[in-house]
């Protein structure tokens, strides 16, 4: 009996609970996610995705990758997808309950999958050297800002490198997203129960030597409440067009003999950076979309945000150009349209768009992406995400939470 009890005691440390009750009705609360927490949170992820992921069915999941907010607080959960010994994916999960649990899903690479290419590039641009290769700090603000610092320099600029695309990045001194406190802590609350559940399981497993006990030992959590009720829009016949500052699939390279817009426009080489800007390749899948009727290249597309857009060369778009530059690429192919720019984005625009089978641009953290479809849990209110088209990678659909940012433009586009 005594080994039983000690096992007991030591269930109870492994899952690091994070609420301990000190009194009859009386609980201390913790807003950090333990370990345990965040896999169940993953778990239930995939549960919920494999349906539209058919990748994800029976997978299991990787290493946990741990990373920090500018305020050097934990502030995310990186865990690969894994199935049949193939990475199928990746599950962002928050690291506090003050942010909904499932930040991003992919069924893309994971983002610190590119941390060998950044850490690369620190030390060939001369902001790091070799020695600083094994100090690195993964940091992560909000939506797609997976991003790591190492080096005096990028410390001393305040600046980070971004993950995907390698470029040096400003890092915000403070991190506020737009997510509501109490919806989040009720939903960490509802995977705390399912938690419950499964220490009740082990525990009477423990007399009763149920498989559950092996599962415990484990850390595996066992997922006691299955999603039977997610439903999803996807808008059918948006590009997936993307560009990646070391591998430009939909550029052209920099030259510095290159003619001006518009007779560099399409494959010929252009006079600015070999990175053509995200807002651009956001604004140009918009165009692009086959219900508007725009049948142009993508690398033309492309050009013709740049220019009217008022891109610089290093691919940087200043917001209020966003509307303006869309609609003058329309202008240019004979299509009427009405863009405007809203810096209030509620859940009812994003649906709103897609039901009316618009795509959108979506703009924060620095970053423009197209946003093309959303997903949501009709007995869960709080479950609530994106579908996005991020401009890089490979072609893929990314999925992040809805209010995962600090500050946004939504660029809605109408045409007549």
């Amino acid at each position: 009996m005594k080994s039983k009890l000690l096992l007991v005691v030591a269930l109870v440390l492994i899952l690091g609970l994070s609420s301990v009750s000190v009194a009859a009705g009386q609980t201390i609360f913790s807003n950090d996610v333990n370990e345990t927490e965040a896999r169940e949170a993953a778990l239930y992820q995939i549960e919920r995705s494999k349906l539209r992921m058919p990748g994800w069915n029976k997978a299991a999941l990787g290493d946990l990758v741990t990373y920090y907010a500018p305020d050097n607080t934990k502030s995310a959960y990186e865990f690969t997808v894994i199935n049949d010994d193939k990475e199928v994916g990746f599950v962002l999960v928050s690291a506090r309950k003050d942010w909904m649990p499932v930040l991003e899903h992919s069924s893309g690479e994971a983002p610190s999958k590119h941390l060998s290419k950044a850490v690369e590039h620190a030390i060939a641009k001369g902001y790091a050297s070799q020695d600083d290769a094994s100090q690195t700090r993964l940091i992560y603000w909000g939506a797609l800002s997976y991003s790591v610092q190492l080096g005096e320099q990028l410390k001393e600029e305040g600046t980070v490198i971004h993950l995907p695309t390698t470029r040096i990045i400003p890092m915000p001194e403070m991190v506020e997203l737009q997510m509501e406190e109490e919806r989040a802590k009720a939903a960490w609350a509802r995977h705390s129960e399912s938690i419950g559940s499964t220490i009740s399981e082990a525990l009477s497993s423990i007399f009763s030597e149920k498989p559950a006990m092996a599962a415990m030992v484990n850390r595996e959590p066992i997922i006691t409440y299955m999603p039977q009720t997610i439903d999803w829009v996807e808008l059918d016949g948006v590009p997936l067009w993307y560009q990646h500052s070391s591998s430009c699939a939909c550029c052209d390279e920099y030259s510095g003999g290159a003619d001006d817009y518009p007779d560099c426009a399409g494959t010929a080489d252009d006079p600015w950076d070999d990175w053509d800007g995200c807002s651009c390749i956001a604004g140009a899948m918009i165009v692009g979309y086959d219900y508007y009727g725009v049948s142009e290249d993508d690398e033309t597309l492309i050009d013709d945000c740049h220019n009217y857009m008022n891109t610089n060369d290093e691919g940087e778009t200043n917001p209020i150009y966003f509307s303006g530059g869309i609609e003058d690429v329309f202008d240019l192919y004979n299509v009427s349209c009405d863009a405007t720019n809203d810096y209030l984005v509620s859940w009812n625009d994003i649906k709103g768009e897609i039901d009316a089978e618009r795509p959108f641009m979506l703009s924060f953290s620095g970053h423009s992406q197209t946003g093309v479809g959303y997903e949501f849990d009709t007995e869960d209110e709080d479950y609530r995400k994106i579908w996005i088209h991020t401009t890089w990678y490979s072609p893929r659909t990314d999925v992040i939470d809805f209010g995962n940012w600090s500050a946004a433009c939504m660029t809605k586009v109408e045409v007549d």
